[in-house]
């Protein structure tokens, strides 16, 4: 598909949505499906119409997934997958009950071999039927409306697993993806939502963050001036779309008309094959990802005649949502020798980046002589220290570390002395404009002056001017009148070559309030003189490695090998949970 192909199908659904009834300007229209073509397609043409599109998160039970229509007030929810056409029956079911549920269901392309019947049938009255197609079924692409009766028409479903590739054919598609369906984006007014996002919830309810244009055209921007995007730049839409990083990337690359690749959900051999066969040189992943990437390709490697490896024409590898650890970029670089590493900080009320770190290709020196997936790299450790900082700021974005303290007006911030330990904040139109309804939370996040709290504490190296990110401030553990970051003591526990995973977290203390625990997952690989590692001497031997490295009252007590650390949709690790396990 050209990115012309491409600005008629986003015009025709955009004409289509002005027709859908209960959609204008303004009005939310959730989405509920996995990564596809279409699925970049639709918000496009939301954005065109001036419709906000919710993308809903396909991992929630239904009672998260209700919380979030209910909440932004859908009025039509699109599916893109018949798995969630079940799902989406009982949303319209039960929402519309409260008087703010969508009124309205529009069945997209990977929906079509669910029987439109079974909306008819429907009792609920609430809904306004837009069925399924017949006679144009079969033909490829969004098209339009049938003028008689005003239903939608869905295109083919990409194929599971190997994932569905869409090429530019034209050089000047910038123009074409800044002004989609005829349409510029000052239309609607660039500081208008284009977009709600939902939290990943996991200090308590998930909160909506309304993101805009100029703020989602911002994040782009930076993307590609900064991870030299170019109409070259092949891309694997691995990370959903209904998180901020995997929008944020797949404009970015739309941006500059590069190739799109997508997997509907991520699986490591389909990953994989779709990145061989769609020949992909960019990923965006999160270190759990890259973790079960490079275990496949080692896999694939091992067992394979052919001397390349899998993953060998990746040359940019961009991770977010937490710190990758050195050991793992050492293993991935096996994989992926000529790759650039970098690594971001990021959160969904920034739009998506606030920070940068590069690791630049190794030289021919520093790679592994016997070649092979998955084989270390001869990088020095000392070299990996870079993934103790969140980089320098993306471009245009301010940063700042400040004392913590109250957010209103009559509180002014003050900034944290060089080198200590303060809020970090950042200000720029990548900011969100609020949380959706709820004035008060945006009050507590959003200075007057524009500086957005985003609760993680951090520290400004004093000669490199880099960001420190030392944890949230929710994870500090407080033991015995000292204060402890967790990333502190994960950082020493992942460098030791039998951890692959660590999490640290405090627990009750009748004399300490609190001490430090720590939950770990060994690698696949770990072993000693005397062969595999059992939990008991990995215990012992990593609490005397803490205790080399760590003041006695960071020093965990406890240290729970588990087979998994528990994280939510986003990826992060649920600290909580295992704090209640115990």
């Amino acid at each position: 598909m050209s990115w012309a192909d491409l600005q008629k199908e986003v015009a025709l659904l955009s004409r289509f949505l002005t027709q859908v009834p209960g959609l204008a300007p303004g009005v939310r229209l959730g989405v509920l499906g996995r990564n596809s073509a279409e699925y970049l397609q639709l918000m496009y043409a939301c954005a065109d119409a001036g419709v906000i599109v919710v993308p809903l998160n396909t991992r929630w039970a239904i009672g998260e997934l209700r919380h979030a229509v209910m909440d932004s007030g859908i009025k039509v929810l699109a599916i893109l997958d018949c798995e969630f056409f079940g799902t989406a029956l009982d949303l319209c079911t039960v929402a519309p009950a409260a008087g703010r549920g969508p009124s309205c269901l529009m069945v997209g392309p990977q929906t079509c071999t669910s029987s439109p019947t079974s909306v008819e049938r429907s009792e609920v009255s609430a809904w306004r039927r837009i069925s399924v197609g017949q006679g144009d079924a079969e033909r490829e692409g969004w098209r339009g409306v049938d003028d008689s009766r005003g239903d939608f028409v869905p295109a083919r479903a990409a194929e599971e697993g190997m994932g569905e590739q869409r090429r530019s054919d034209d050089h000047d598609c910038c123009d074409s993806a800044q002004s989609v369906g005829g349409a510029t984006l000052e239309a609607e007014g660039t500081r208008d939502v284009f977009c709600i996002v939902y939290t990943s919830g996991s200090t308590g309810r998930s909160k909506g963050v309304a993101l805009t244009h100029e703020g989602q055209v911002f994040q782009a921007d930076a993307k590609c001036v900064q991870l030299n995007f170019t109409s070259s730049t092949t891309y694997l839409n691995v990370l959903p779309l209904f998180h901020v990083g995997g929008i944020s990337a797949a404009l970015a690359v739309t941006l500059v008309g590069g190739c799109h690749v997508f997997v509907p959900r991520f699986a490591p051999g389909c990953a994989v094959a779709a990145i061989q066969a769609g020949r992909v040189n960019s990923i965006v992943v999160v270190p759990t990802m890259l973790h079960v990437l490079v275990k496949e390709a080692s896999s694939e490697s091992s067992t394979s005649d052919d001397t390349a490896h899998p993953l060998a024409a990746i040359d940019t590898v961009v991770v977010g949502g937490q710190p990758m650890s050195g050991r793992l970029e050492r293993l991935a670089r096996g994989c992926m020798p000529g790759a650039r590493f970098v690594q971001t900080y990021a959160c969904t009320e920034a739009g998506s980046t606030i920070a940068f770190a590069f690791s630049p290709p190794l030289g021919a020196s520093q790679r592994d002589p016997n070649g092979g997936c998955g084989a270390k790299s001869t990088v020095p450790e000392r070299a990996h220290d870079l993934w103790a900082t969140a980089g320098s700021p993306a471009e245009h974005v301010e940063i700042r570390v400040v004392e913590r303290g109250p957010s209103d007006g009559a509180h002014p911030a003050r900034p944290a002395s060089a080198g200590t330990v303060g809020e970090v904040e950042t200000r720029g139109p990548h900011v969100m404009k609020g949380y959706w309804n709820r004035p008060d939370l945006t009050a507590e996040a959003i200075r007057p002056d524009g500086w957005l709290r985003t609760g993680d504490l951090g520290r400004l190296d004093e000669t490199s001017g880099r960001l420190m990110i030392v944890g949230r401030a929710k994870d500090v553990i407080k033991t015995g009148g000292e204060k402890v970051h967790s990333s502190e003591v994960e950082s020493v526990l992942l460098r030791h070559v039998w951890v692959a995973e660590a999490a640290a977290y405090g627990v009750d203390d009748e004399r300490l309030g609190e001490k430090v625990a720590a939950s770990v997952v060994l690698d696949d690989a770990a072993q000693d003189d005397e062969g595999a590692i059992t939990c008991d001497r990995a215990r012992a031997v990593l609490d005397r490695f803490c205790g080399l490295h760590l003041s006695p009252y960071k020093r965990p007590r406890q240290i729970h090998v588990v087979p998994a650390l528990p994280r939510n949709s986003a990826g992060k690790i649920l600290r909580h949970m295992l704090r209640a396990s115990l």
